[in-house]
C-alpha cells in the first residue's frame, strides 16, 4: 500500500489537532485493497493495520481514496477512483444512487449481494454468538444459502416520501445523503411502479391547487409526507396525506381530481401531525374518501391494511420467509403455538392454518385490534391475541395452564427483551423459531437459549430488501434439556 502527503499533517483545516501516531492524516491519499465489507456496506482497507472505510468499495477490489477522518481506531476515506474493480461489481441502474442512500448495494451483483448477507449472518453467529456454523457435511449449525428474488427490483409495498417545495413547485422524494435537503424524484426502481405513479400525481395536483410544503425550519405549511401503499394481490392503494394541521384547501377538488386520474386508490386518508419531529404520523387519522383499510394477501391469509397499520413491505418474500417459519416450528395440526411478538397478526395467522391453537401477544393495542379483525375476517377461531409485553403476559397464560410446543420471536432490531428469553427457557418449548432482522442481537440472544438447554440446528436467511444491507433470518432452535 502506498500514500501521499497532500499536505503537513501537523494541523487540520478545520482547526483540530490530528490523532498522534496514526500512519496516515486527514486528506491524505492512500492505495488500499479492500479486504472486507462492513454490516452498513463499507469496504474496509488497511494502511499499516490501521483501518479506513469506503463507502462504494468493494472487497477485492484496490482502490484509490482520500482520508475524510481519522478516530483513533479507524477512520474513513472516500473513493476517488479503482484501480483493479472486483468481477462482482455493476453499474447501479438508478440514476440517483450515488445521492439517495436508499440503497447500498446497487453496485454489487445480486448474486454476490446473496452471498455477502449470508456471510453476514455466518460472522454475526461465530463472532458474537460463539456458534460453530458448519462448513459443507461437517458437524455445526448448518447455514442455508440466502433466498433471494427472481426480480429484485419494483418489489416495495410502501412509499413515505417526504414534501417540499422549488421554484413554487411541490416536490418528493428523498432526503439528500446527510442532510434534510428534499431532492425531487420521480422513480424508484425498488418501489412498485404505481406508488411512484401515484407520488407523481399528487405532486402535480397538489403544485396546481396552490397547496403548501411543510417546512421543517418554521413549523409552517401544509403537507408533509404522502403516504402509499399497494396490495400487490388484490391491486388496490391507500394514498394517506400527512398534513401540518386538519384543515385542507380545495379538498373537494383535490380528492376528485385524485379519483378521477388514480382510479385504482380504493382510500384517501389524511394523518394530522402539527408536532416538530421528524416521526411522519401524528396520532389523528380520519378518512377522505373511500374504506377505511385495503385488502391484501399473504398465502392464502387475507389481511385488512390500514393507514397505520405495520405490513412487510415485500409481500413475495414475506410469504417464503413465513413458509420457512412453519417449516422449522415442524406443526403437524394438534400443536400449540405462541407468538411473542404478534404485530397485526401476519405470522401467527400463517401458523394458525396448521396448529391447533396460536396465542398472539403485542405491546401496541392498535396491532391488536388489527390483529383480532384479521382472525375474522379470515373465519380463524383457533387465534387469541393479547395486549401487553410477551414476558408479562407468557407468565400469565403459563399460570394459566397454557403451555406452548412452539414459541416463535420475531421482535424489533434491538432483539428480544431478556425476561422474555428467561421465559422461554422457563416454559422449555420443544422449538423456538426466531425471525430476526438484525445478525447481531439474534447471534446474542441465540447464545442466551443455547447456554439455556437450546440447540441451535440451521439458519436460512432470506432476502427481504434487495440491494440494501438489510437481511431477515428464520432460524429453528430444538430443546436439548441441561448437559
Amino acid at each position: 500500500m502506498s500514500r501521499h502527503r497532500s499536505g503537513k499533517s501537523t494541523s487540520r483545516r478545520d482547526g483540530t489537532a490530528p490523532v498522534a501516531g496514526l500512519p496516515v492524516n486527514k486528506n491524505d491519499e492512500v492505495m488500499l485493497d479492500i479486504i472486507g465489507m462492513t454490516h452498513e456496506g463499507e469496504g474496509v482497507g488497511r494502511v499499516e493495520g490501521y483501518t479506513l472505510f469506503v463507502h462504494g468499495a468493494l472487497p477485492g477490489e484496490k482502490v484509490r481514496a482520500r482520508v475524510l477522518k481519522t478516530k483513533k481506531q479507524y477512520g474513513y476515506a472516500k473513493l476517488l477512483n479503482i484501480v483493479e474493480a472486483s468481477s462482482d461489481r455493476i453499474g447501479p441502474p438508478c440514476p440517483i444512487y450515488d445521492q439517495c442512500g436508499g440503497c447500498q448495494l446497487q453496485h454489487m451483483d445480486y448474486t454476490a449481494q446473496l452471498a455477502w448477507k449470508r456471510q453476514l449472518v455466518v460472522d454475526n453467529l461465530e463472532r458474537i454468538g460463539k456458534l460453530t456454523v458448519a462448513s459443507g457435511e461437517g458437524d455445526g449449525l448448518i447455514v442455508r444459502p440466502t433466498l433471494g428474488m427472481d426480480e429484485p427490483w419494483r418489489y416495495r409495498n410502501k412509499a413515505q416520501v417526504p414534501i417540499g417545495v422549488t421554484d413554487g413547485g411541490l416536490v418528493g422524494g428523498f432526503y439528500a445523503r446527510g442532510s434534510h435537503r428534499i431532492v425531487d424524484m420521480e422513480t424508484c426502481l425498488i418501489q412498485h411502479e404505481h406508488n411512484d405513479e401515484v407520488v407523481a400525481a399528487v405532486k402535480s395536483i397538489g403544485s396546481n391547487l396552490g397547496i403548501s410544503a411543510y417546512n421543517e425550519e418554521t413549523g409552517r405549511g401544509l403537507l408533509r409526507h404522502v403516504v402509499v401503499k399497494k396490495a400487490f394481490r388484490t391491486g388496490e392503494m391507500m394514498l394517506v396525506l400527512v398534513t401540518n394541521g386538519r384543515d385542507i384547501p380545495h379538498l373537494d377538488a383535490w380528492i376528485g381530481s385524485i379519483r378521477e386520474q388514480l382510479p385504482q386508490v380504493a382510500s384517501i386518508c389524511q394523518n394530522v401531525n402539527t408536532k416538530q419531529t421528524n416521526v411522519i404520523f401524528g396520532d389523528e387519522t380520519r378518512v377522505l374518501w373511500g374504506r377505511d383499510v385495503i385488502y391484501d394477501y399473504i398465502g392464502d391469509v387475507q389481511f385488512a391494511i390500514s393507514a397505520r397499520s405495520f405490513y412487510q413491505v415485500n409481500p413475495a418474500q414475506t410469504e417464503i420467509l413465513y413458509g420457512k417459519t412453519v417449516e422449522y416450528a415442524g406443526l403437524t395440526g394438534n400443536e400449540t403455538v405462541i407468538d411473542a411478538y404478534c404485530g397485526i397478526g401476519t405470522i401467527s395467522l400463517f401458523l394458525a392454518q396448521h396448529a391447533e391453537k396460536v396465542y398472539g401477544v403485542e405491546i401496541v393495542r392498535e396491532a391488536i385490534e388489527d390483529a383480532r379483525s384479521n382472525a375474522e375476517l379470515n373465519g380463524m377461531r383457533n387465534v387469541v391475541f393479547e395486549v401487553g409485553a410477551s414476558e408479562d403476559v407468557i407468565p400469565n397464560w403459563k399460570e394459566q395452564g397454557i403451555t406452548a410446543d412452539v414459541i416463535v420471536v420475531d421482535p424489533p432490531r434491538k432483539g428480544c427483551d431478556p425476561r422474555l428469553l428467561d421465559t422461554i427457557l422457563q416454559m422449555k418449548p420443544e422449538r423456538v423459531v426466531y425471525v430476526s432482522c438484525n445478525p447481531s442481537t439474534l447471534a446474542r440472544d441465540l447464545r442466551v437459549l443455547e447456554d439455556g438447554g437450546y440447540t441451535t440446528i440451521e439458519v436460512t436467511p432470506v432476502d427481504m430488501f434487495p440491494h440494501t444491507v438489510h437481511v431477515e433470518s428464520t432460524v429453528w432452535l430444538k430443546w436439548r434439556g441441561q448437559d
